[in-house]
């Protein structure tokens, strides 16, 4: 009677079973690790204009634009807690742009720059305030 199992065992092998060449999806632990190993990249993104935070998770950023060390520390609960803290803990004197992804489905923020309420333009998707960081 042959065996059947959603995963197949590599390291198993009789005459009623091989391994197949190859998965048309490979299995979930590679995947996973794969996805841990690339979670910065979904964090946070750097261009030669400044820093985009894509996704609102407790950490830290260490970033360089045009070669000028940023460094940033991100504090929350989201999404159980709608509030974030950006501490911008490191900047160069030369202005940069700290751009914050806005969710499709927000119809509602308010962004708070040095206790401050900061003006923001919504049309590109990310609140990006008008202010300097140096």
């Amino acid at each position: 009677m042959a065996r059947t199992s959603s995963y197949e065992n590599p390291l198993q092998s009789d005459a009623d079973r091989t391994r197949s060449e190859w998965h048309l999806c490979a299995c979930c632990p590679p995947n996973v690790m794969r996805q841990i190993a690339l979670l910065d990249h979904y964090l946070a993104t750097i261009d030669q204009t400044g820093v985009q935070i894509q996704l609102y998770a407790a950490s830290n950023i260490q970033a360089a634009v045009n070669d000028h060390p940023i460094t940033l520390r991100i504090d929350t609960n989201y999404p159980w807690d709608g509030k974030v803290l950006v501490k911008v803990e490191e900047t160069p004197a030369e202005e940069w742009a700290l751009s914050l992804r806005i969710p499709e489905w927000c119809t509602q923020f308010d962004l708070h720059v040095n206790g401050k309420v900061a003006e923001v333009d919504r049309g590109s998707g990310y609140a990006v305030p008008h202010l300097a960081y140096g």
